[in-house]
């Protein structure tokens, strides 16, 4: 199985969804399928059959200008979804099960309970420190305005894809998923390929099977 880094399982880091579901699971290095389809140079020929010479969406140089200048407002965004799964993470579940409750009065069920809920709110509080969350939210922000400022690819691959191909798709005045199959079909012609990650994980599974089935 395969999600994007938005659809994984919520609690778990990268490392310990493959360890878990031993390699069956993997999760896409980018934060939506959608970051895939960022690639200017393909965009361009994309749009190079229906538009004139002239359009800015035949221009790679601008049509990454246009991304970035979409992606700017999408900062905050990105980084609220990136701050609190880091401390959900953290966190991770309540559990307020308490140890050796057999046999218990409902008196002493509840004071075992109770002693439970306790120890999860010292947990709890520690875990989402006012102080830490303002230095992480101030970290990520200013990587990611970082990255887009300086133009870094990684900006492409922090920023939610989804939004920021749905405004791109309403600024160049075509329908999402259009451009999705247009984008697909000359995805396919390009080296590399833009969809190289997801490939190679597919290869995984595929030896992964083979593997298992010699056994």
């Amino acid at each position: 199985m395969l999600c994007d880094g938005d659809t994984a399982p919520s609690g778990l880091g990268q490392r310990e969804i493959e360890m878990r579901s031993k390699g069956r699971l993997r999760v896409l290095p980018r934060y939506h399928l959608e970051n895939y389809f960022l690639n200017e140079q393909v965009l361009a020929k994309t749009f190079s059959e229906m538009e004139p010479e002239d359009s800015w969406l035949r221009d790679p140089t601008r049509i990454r200008e246009t991304l970035r200048e979409l992606a700017r407002p999408l900062i905050s965004y990105a980084v609220a979804l990136q701050v609190s799964r880091q401390f959900r993470l953290a966190v991770g579940n309540i559990d307020i099960m308490p140890k050796n409750c057999h046999a218990l009065s409902p008196d002493q069920l509840q004071k075992s309970l109770m002693a439970s809920v306790g120890g999860e709110k010292e947990r709890v509080i520690k875990g989402l420190d006012e102080g830490e969350i303002t230095t992480a939210v101030k970290i990520a922000h200013t990587e990611l305005d970082g990255f887009i400022e300086k133009d870094d690819d990684r900006w492409k691959a922090k920023i939610p894809g989804k939004a920021l191909l749905s405004q791109f798709a309403s600024k160049a005045n075509i329908a999402l998923p259009r451009l999705k199959t247009l984008y697909v079909l000359h995805a396919q012609r390009e080296e590399p390929d833009t969809f190289k990650d997801i490939v190679d994980l597919f290869a995984s599974f595929d030896a992964m099977s083979h593997a298992t089935a010699s056994q």
